[in-house]
This record gives structure tokens, C-alpha cells and sequence, in this order.
């Protein structure tokens, strides 16, 4: 039998081992029935947020438009409670609607537009729906008619305190794309982004290797390679990479078919990846060698 000395080498005898063990094993029995219900006491006064007595939606008519083609919207809000609900407004705009593409705001339904200054209310009695309608012409902040690609909307009513989140619905434009896409030279620079991995085709100018010097687009020179040639419009002008059968001499000032797809420097300079050049028919350059008038 082995014996049991305590921390002074003194024997013990088992009697009073018995007795140390029991005092421990209750001494760790009540620290738990004092720290665990503090833990789990803990954890129980943690408060789930209430639910939101107001029910909203926003939706489009349609999944899918085509491109130019008129997008309806319906924003509709419940009052999902047994209360009424009020809301005070400091004009007379009740919500907001504006559209983003890769996370970027293009389109803001109050940009530009005037409302009643003076104070409105918006009573939602228990179990009463409200719906309001927007129609999107498929153009920007600035009036540019946006291009084919995924896009998200969102409403969200604009009180005085107490705002509810925005909800949000997508849609798609232009699923239905056509193969070649004009454009101006002017259009295309301004759109470059939008119509990336598109195939665009620009009537224009052949200009050879002679840009206008003061358009800004054209000013920094050949982006790629020092063979890239240059074409023009009333709108502006435009360098092009690629090989085309296309004369510097004879065909300067003709009007052409340029296609393929538009590409950005890292300097933001626009320019085009050529496909194919084909000359216009029935036109021919002046005797100077020189854009006619467009």
C-alpha cells in the first residue's frame, strides 16, 4: 500500500486523506455553480434587434431590356404591424430610386428635379400597402444612354429620422446584343468602359498617320506602335492599331468602315484594335488629300 504525505513530507493518515478530498471536491463544485449560470446568464441578455414593422420591395417589370428600351419599376412598402405607422418628410420627395453598375452610382431619380419645400406625412394604417412607379429611360446623370451589362436598383423611403434600409432588385440590359455597335468617335471614347469585349464599328475619316493636334484624345500620339494610323469625325478623333489595306497616299480624306474593339491606355488614352477597314462606296478624298466636311 502506498502512503500519501502532504507538502511538508508529513504522513497522513487516511482519514484525513479522505477529508482533504472532500474538501476540494466541493470547494470546485461551487465555483462552477457560480462562474457557469454567470456565463450562460451572460449570453441570455443578449437582445435579438425587433422586427422591422415595415415590409418593402422594389421590382422591375421585366428581368431583361433591351438596349434603349424603357425600365419599370414598383416600390412598394407594407405596414406588417398593428399600429399605424407615420413618417414625416421635410419636402415633398417621399423616397429616393438611383441605379448602380459595379458598384458605381449612375443614376439618381431626384438628381436635377425641384420639390415642395414645406413639411409631408406618409400614414401606413396596420396591414395597408402603398406602391409607387418609376420609369428609367436607360440614360445617366448626364443624359448618356448607358450601355449593355448587369445593373442594381435601389429605393428607400427618405423621412426626416427613422429611415428604413434600402432594398435593392437587379436587372439585366442588352442581353440580346447586336454585332457590331456604332458609335462615334466621340461615343466611343466617352464609352470605352461600358463597351469593353465589345465589337463597335466607326465611320469616319482615313487620316492616314496625320492626327488633329488639338484634340486631346489624339494629342500623346501612336498608343501602341509608331504605325498606328488615325481617324476622324465631327466628333473627334482616334488612333488605330492594325494593319489595313488602306493607302496613305490615295485614300487620305476617304471615308471609311473601321471595326473592331476599343482598348484605354494606362494614361487613359482610347484607341482601336483593328478587325477590318473597308472604304466607303460611291465617296472619294478631295484633290488635297484632306477630310471632307462631315
Amino acid at each position: 500500500m502506498r502512503c500519501i504525505f502532504d507538502a511538508s513530507g508529513k504522513r497522513l493518515a487516511f482519514g484525513e486523506v479522505i477529508m482533504r478530498v472532500l474538501i476540494v471536491s466541493v470547494t470546485f463544485a461551487a465555483l462552477a455553480a457560480t462562474l457557469i449560470p454567470a456565463c450562460v446568464s451572460a449570453q441570455d441578455e443578449v437582445e435579438l434587434p425587433p422586427l422591422s414593422p415595415l415590409l418593402q420591395g422594389l421590382k422591375t417589370e421585366e428581368a431583361r431590356y433591351d438596349i434603349g428600351q424603357q425600365v419599370q419599376f414598383t416600390y412598394a412598402i407594407r405596414n406588417r404591424s398593428d399600429k399605424p405607422i407615420i413618417y414625416t418628410f421635410p419636402n415633398s420627395k417621399h423616397f429616393d430610386l438611383w441605379i448602380e453598375r459595379g458598384g458605381k452610382e449612375i443614376y439618381r431619380l431626384s438628381t436635377g428635379k425641384m420639390y415642395a419645400q414645406m413639411i409631408t406625412t406618409l400614414t401606413l394604417q396596420p396591414g395597408e400597402t402603398k406602391s409607387f412607379q418609376v420609369t428609367w429611360n436607360q440614360k445617366d446623370n448626364d443624359g448618356e444612354t448607358v450601355g449593355p451589362g448587369v445593373y442594381t436598383a435601389y429605393a428607400q423611403l427618405t423621412p426626416m429620422r427613422d429611415a428604413p434600409p434600402a432594398t435593392s432588385t437587379k436587372f439585366e440590359i442588352g442581353t440580346v446584343r447586336p454585332a457590331l455597335v456604332p458609335v462615334t468617335v466621340r461615343e466611343a471614347v466617352q464609352r470605352v468602359d461600358q463597351l469593353r469585349g465589345r465589337k463597335v464599328i466607326i465611320a469616319a475619316i482615313y487620316r492616314g498617320t496625320e492626327p488633329d493636334p488639338a484634340d486631346p484624345n489624339c494629342k500623346p500620339g501612336p498608343p501602341v506602335t509608331k504605325d498606328d494610323w488615325v481617324i476622324a469625325d465631327h466628333t473627334g478623333c482616334l488612333y488605330v492599331n492594325g494593319v489595313a489595306e488602306l493607302d496613305p497616299k490615295k485614300n487620305l480624306g476617304a471615308r471609311v468602315n473601321v471595326t473592331g474593339e476599343l482598348r484605354k491606355t494606362a494614361k487613359g488614352q482610347v484607341y482601336l484594335v483593328l478587325e477590318g477597314a473597308t472604304l466607303q462606296q460611291n465617296v472619294t478624298p478631295n484633290s488635297q488629300g484632306t477630310p471632307p466636311a462631315i
